[in-house]
């Protein structure tokens, strides 16, 4: 054995966690811009064909990544899917080369299949470069999953001029090239705070806050953004219920633009009069990890931002934007990746413009609900909601018992726990036909057992 022999094996290391940290920026940060579905779908058509082939050849070694790439693209084009629908078309392409593949193999047999394979990689990569040299900010590239199937493909092409298979060799070759573009383009991307990193820095806004106002500054663990990520809207708003806070919901027309759509923090209220000067100057008064939220009184009849004024919200390190009326360039703003909530769109501006109130960066409304730089914002795809920063510790850990008694009782249901049962419906109809005025509220909450206690 030389060292040849042992190169499914080195492929197999570089196989195995290949998709790994391109799942924790689609998945964990829900990250897609410049991501192909069709490479995702592809690569896990592919690999479950190259898994064939392998057995067919005897190359026992390299079903190990053939069948990790497999699983894992599968995951990847899933959760893809879930935050941007795949076009019709690329989805037949899916499938007659699913086809093709299997007709392949069926007819010609293990040579077939190799023949066609042969050109596999090609077929898998090329949608995953156009898509990421064609969108402005692919954010969603994850250099790491390239640089794990530069070292992959570098083995099998090594690996395939040792053993004179023509077929890993080109995929070898093709394998390497391709990785080489996507690298570059991720690295040279102008990358943008993600949702993460932006959450971190609203973390130390909330720390300066506590130290200036004369505050014992709060520790990693007692700090109320930890957590906020975690819980979702639905939960924040039965958790405001449950401390005795309002629970101040955005309007229901107010829904997210782009495929980002979890954010929380530090509001920076701006209230927009015709003119985007306003909107420039809160954006310089902003903290970075702060959301913006743009009040132009609901009106429907112009846009008032863009995907400029998005850009210039990025730079200045804007958790999101929310907007009280419409705005403009959607395709441009799908492309930032920057969470964008609004009202709806306008090909149209500001037509008139009139002067901005003197506390125009200090307070502005929401719907029914008044917001000033003392509030936090959330926001994902249910919705917006308002919190009082002196009160987000409390609605934080109400929210995260809430979370977790939740996917207790989802667990408890999937396993045939109805909820009925689980509530005790029984009892509670039984009692109230005792008692007319006993509510289901009471009896949950004797018994711990909803969010509504």
């Amino acid at each position: 054995m030389d060292v040849f022999d042992v190169a499914p094996l080195a492929a197999a290391l570089f196989a195995v966690p290949q998709f790994v940290p391109q799942l924790r920026r689609t998945v964990g940060e829900g990250a897609v811009e410049g991501v192909s579905w069709s490479w995702a779908a592809l690569t896990s058509v592919g690999n479950a064909a190259w898994t064939v082939y392998f057995a067919w050849s005897g190359y026992w070694l390299a079903l190990v990544p053939s069948v990790s790439a497999s699983s894992m693209a599968a995951v990847l084009a899933v959760s893809i899917a879930r935050a941007r629908r795949p076009d019709a078309r690329n989805a037949v392409m899916v499938a007659s080369w699913a086809g093709l593949l299997a007709l392949s193999g069926a007819v010609a047999g293990r040579m077939g299949l190799g023949t066609v394979l042969s050109i596999a990689f090609v077929v898998q990569v090329t949608p995953a470069v156009w898509t990421a040299y064609r969108t402005r900010v692919p954010n969603g590239i994850a250099a790491g999953t390239w640089l794990l199937v530069l070292g992959e493909l570098s083995c099998w092409g090594l690996y395939g001029f040792h053993q004179d298979d023509r077929r890993l060799a080109f995929m070898g070759l093709t394998g390497i090239v391709a990785a080489i573009a996507m690298i570059i383009r991720a690295v040279t991307t102008v990358h943008h705070q993600r949702p993460l990193e932006r959450q971190n820095t609203v973390n130390a806004i909330v720390k300066s806050r506590a130290t200036m106002s004369n505050m014992e500054p709060l520790d990693q663990h007692q700090q109320p953004e930890f957590g906020l990520t975690t819980v979702s809207t639905a939960h924040l708003a039965d958790a405001c219920l449950v401390v005795g806070v309002d629970v101040r919901c955005g309007p229901t027309t107010l829904r997210p633009v782009t495929a980002h759509t979890r954010f929380a923090g530090p509001a920076q209220p701006v209230r927009h009069t015709g003119s985007v000067d306003v909107i420039l100057e809160a954006i310089g008064h902003m903290r970075p990890g702060a959301v913006l939220v743009i009040d132009d009184d609901e009106r429907t009849d112009r846009a008032c931002i863009g995907d400029l004024t998005a850009i210039e919200a990025l730079h200045a390190g804007a958790a999101a934007m929310v907007v009280n009326g419409l705005h403009r360039d959607t395709d441009e703003l799908i492309d930032l990746g920057l969470p964008v909530f609004s009202l709806g769109s306008s090909p149209t501006g500001p037509l008139e413009w009139s002067r901005s109130p003197s506390d125009a960066l200090q307070r502005c409304r929401l719907g029914p609900w008044e917001i000033t730089r003392d509030d936090i914002v959330a926001g994902d795809r249910d919705g917006v909601i308002i919190l009082p920063s002196s009160r987000l510790d409390d609605i934080v850990t109400a929210a995260t018992t809430i979370r977790d008694r939740e996917r207790h009782q989802s667990r408890l249901a999937r396993d045939g726990v109805t909820l009925r049962q689980q509530f005790g419906f029984d009892d509670y109809l039984t009692d109230r036909a005792r008692n007319p005025n006993r509510t289901f509220r009471q009896h949950l909450t004797e018994r711990s057992l909803s969010i509504e206690a």
